[in-house]
């Protein structure tokens, strides 16, 4: 049984180089004759937990970015995680927050200890309704670190699937809960029912997830799916490659395929977790069911792969790929076990002497079984471990400019063949202080003479990823420095002071800043920073721009016309003017300012209650001034106030163990059939009032 750290789980066909000369992947090996690689169920989840942090010298470094997310809305909550290792991979610090949008973007301007003498950081972002969304950065010396990221995330479309009757290659029939994803002729894919007819001219079924219903308790009714596939070989693809390219053991990694696979049962919860749950209930369940079997269609692509590294387990018959589960709390991935190809053409295993891999012209998936265990982690992936001798590293000397030829530090670069033909290995770092950044990768087949590649960067103006050519070296200086200009502008810093009316730390929810362009068509040029616990703030803006700065209550509040009179205005240009007290045409320090207490609020229309039961509804207090008392009145469509409530509201909301600003009541559970407004009266523990609206209906 193979047992690892639970996290989300990722599912990813890989190939691992070791950049070090021969080594090991960190396998075991299968002495069985076929078939595919069977991993024990377990009755609960094996968790390790987190290690405590080790002694280190330590340096503070700002994480900071955007997540930009389709169909976010105002209640879309996202969660950012920073893990901190030190250069043995030891934790330094680990930090969770979580962020709701502002003005359609969800910004984060995170502070974490990192190694002084160099280590790596891993950035997770995640959000229910899309596939996560996560990177491992190297540094050499945290003083060296910056990031300024962008970070996209897919939203992927959520399916629920019933008990259905599956029947497998060999024709076994069992019952099964099955997910497929379906490739459609738009170039979109589908994920549907896997025990449901196939979908209308579907190209392809991507991947399939067979999970048989006598592995999970009984009462499982249902269980919902969310699911996506990437091609390794796609440019844009390629980037939402979670964590680092290389293995536990230090392997570098080359993948063949990944996927997202997040899966619930009925009541929300993991397969693992269903399992335990029912165990600690009395039910157990059979040791000796059949495993989950998971079927991945191999991207054509990616057919260069397993011509160049072929069968990755001599112990066992057949043709044999490495299958990686992502853990996110390393930044790296873990073996699971090996998965069998086969040819689609005759559903026959590959030989492991195979050579050639003609596609797309013949088409080969992968089978590989797991246990409902490995659902814990959203991430998987088939991946090769390269175990050169000598292998051929490549490397290149990178540094981005703007026109004015500064620095563009702390942005994401992406590295790949532009070819298609993956001759070497993709990798991704963040620029430095200087704008300068090493690309480090190894040729897949060391007879290859490619040595153009594609570096990918943020386009700060078109708002997208931009392609450059770069040319990579062999050569133990990585060649002459090769200069990119990217259009950006040059950019200086303001900084000041703020404090709460109310009193209190500045480093919650209440302390963010932002500063807006006065001319509209500069919009996508503000600047945002959260101010630390004593008030104090930096935040980057574009030099020689009118801004003009808000609190976060100045932001949720709206700016009046008297107060657009006593607008807070600044321009870093050498001239002290508006709300600046100096400005040295870097850097401007402002006047104080101060936040005013957001009164708690509550919006309940469009909500449905059944007769006869208690729902729970949210209020919100931005400050975190809790408890919150209050007093609502229930008035039926003829005017007549037919019901009321009052209460005390606490914070109990922690989202893993983190503050969200909201807090649960009950609404009363003996109303008619029938359409209710709601008004009252919230009382923040500061004494600062404010409303609760909205229109209900009771149905049966």
């Amino acid at each position: 049984m193979l047992m690892f750290k639970k996290a989300p789980l990722y599912l990813a066909l890989s190939a691992a180089i070791a950049l070090v000369g021969c080594g090991g992947s960190g396998s075991s090996s299968d002495d069985s004759d076929g078939g595919s690689t069977s991993v024990e169920p377990t009755l609960a989840p094996v968790v390790t937990p987190s290690p405590a942090p080790v002694t280190t010298a330590t340096e503070p470094r700002s994480v900071k970015g955007v997540i930009n997310a389709p169909g976010l809305t105002d209640s879309s909550v996202f969660k950012i995680s920073l893990v901190s290792l030190n250069a043995a991979g030891e934790l330094v610090q680990q930090f969770e927050e979580q962020l709701q949008q502002t003005m359609g973007q969800v910004l984060f301007d995170s502070a974490i200890q990192l190694a002084s003498d160099g280590g790596s950081l891993v950035v997770t972002a995640s959000s229910d309704g899309y596939a996560s969304y996560s990177k491992t950065f190297d540094f050499d010396a945290a003083s060296d670190f910056n990031s300024e990221l962008q970070v996209n995330l897919q939203q992927v479309n959520q399916v629920v699937v019933q008990k259905g009757n599956t029947i497998a290659r060999s024709g076994l029939r069992q019952d099964t809960f099955s997910f497929a994803v379906h490739k459609m002729p738009s170039g979109r894919s589908i994920v549907v029912d896997g025990n449901g007819p196939v979908p209308r001219n579907s190209l392809m079924e991507e991947i399939r997830i067979d999970i048989p219903a006598d592995s999970l308790p009984a009462s499982t009714s249902a269980l919902s799916g969310r699911i996506a596939n990437y091609d390794p070989t796609d440019a844009e693809e390629s980037e939402a490659f979670p964590g680092a390219y290389r293995d536990s053991d230090g392997n570098t990694l080359v993948s063949v395929a990944f996927s997202f696979a997040e899966i619930r049962d009925q009541d929300g919860q993991t397969l693992s977790g269903a399992i335990a749950r029912a165990a600690e209930q009395g039910e157990l369940v059979a040791r000796n069911a059949a495993p989950t079997m998971i079927t991945r269609t191999i991207p054509a692509g990616s057919c260069a792969s397993l011509e160049q590294l072929q069968d990755a387990n001599s112990d066992k018959a057949g043709f044999q790929i490495p299958v990686y589960t992502y853990n996110p709390n390393a930044g790296d991935w873990d073996l699971l076990g090996y998965g069998d190809v086969f040819n689609a053409a005759d559903d026959s295993i590959v030989p492991d002497n195979q050579q050639v891999f003609d596609c797309p012209a013949d088409n080969y998936y992968l089978e590989v079984v797991v246990s409902n265990d490995d659902f814990l982690r959203d991430w998987w992936n088939l991946d090769y471990p390269l175990l050169f001798d000598t292998p051929v590293e490549l490397c290149a000397n990178v540094k981005l400019l703007n026109p004015s030829g500064n620095p563009v530090a702390g942005s994401y670069v992406f590295l790949s063949d532009p070819s298609g033909n993956r001759s070497f290995s993709d990798t991704y770092a963040v620029t430095d202080g200087q704008g300068s950044v090493a690309l480090s990768t190894t040729l897949l087949n060391p007879d290859n003479t490619q040595r153009t590649a594609s570096l990918r960067h943020w386009g700060y103006q078109s708002g997208t990823y931009l392609a450059s050519d770069i040319q990579l070296s062999e050569q133990e200086s990585c060649g002459e420095v090769q200069v990119i200009t990217v259009q950006k502008p040059d950019m200086c810093s303001v900084s000041g002071t703020v404090t709460r009316a109310a009193g209190g730390s500045t480093d919650e929810n209440s302390g963010w800043l932002y500063a807006f362009p006065t001319n509209t068509e500069g919009y996508m040029n503000f600047g945002f920073t959260q101010a630390q616990a004593n008030g104090q703030y930096s935040m980057d803006v574009e030099c020689d721009i009118d801004y003009q700065f808000y609190t976060f209550s100045d932001f949720y509040q709206g700016i009046n016309a008297e107060q657009e009179a006593q607008a807070k205005t600044f321009n870093v240009n050498g001239t002290v003017s508006g709300f600046e007290t100096s400005d040295d045409g870097d850097k401007a320090i402002l006047q104080d300012a101060e936040i005013q207490n957001l009164a708690p609020l509550a919006i309940l229309t469009g909500h449905i209650m059944p007769q006869g039961q208690s729902m729970s509804f949210l209020l919100m207090d931005f400050d975190f001034d809790y408890p919150v008392s209050y007093r609502l009145e229930f008035t039926d469509m003829n005017g007549a106030v037919v019901a009321s409530v009052e209460g005390t509201a606490a914070n109990e909301i922690d989202y893993d163990s983190e503050d969200m600003g909201a807090a649960p009541f009950t609404l009363p559970t003996d109303l008619p059939l029938g359409s209710y407004s709601v008004s009252g009266i919230l009382t923040d523990a500061t004494g600062n009032q404010g409303s609760a609206s909205g229109i209900i209906g009771v149905t049966e």
